[in-house]
């Protein structure tokens, strides 16, 4: 199941009840890799996300960590061996 199949009854919920809300610790691992065992694209998936919440004004905040679980952590967006992580490539546009 997609984040937008799992966000759209929310959106869908609050608009019904005239509310607003956000998805808070949204993260996306660092391959997309189409074909490759366990990767899910995750890059293209964060970016229809983050389209998805942006057209139906639904704030997103994207779980970076810091510097906590250091570089390798798969969800973070910390340098990795002077590599940016490449979550960096969606979420630049949306700054």
């Amino acid at each position: 199941m997609s984040a937008v199949e799992r966000i759209r009854p929310f959106v869908e919920w609050l608009r019904t009840h005239g509310l607003g809300g956000n998805i808070g610790e949204c993260g996306a691992g660092r391959q997309d890799r189409a074909g490759a065992e366990g990767d899910t694209e995750w890059l293209a998936a964060l970016e229809t996300t983050i389209r998805f919440c942006r057209a139906n004004n639904l704030p997103l905040y994207y779980w970076g960590t810091g510097r906590d679980l250091g570089p390798t952590y798969p969800y973070g967006l910390e340098v990795d061996h002077g590599r940016t992580a490449p979550q960096w490539q969606v979420l630049k546009q949306y700054l």
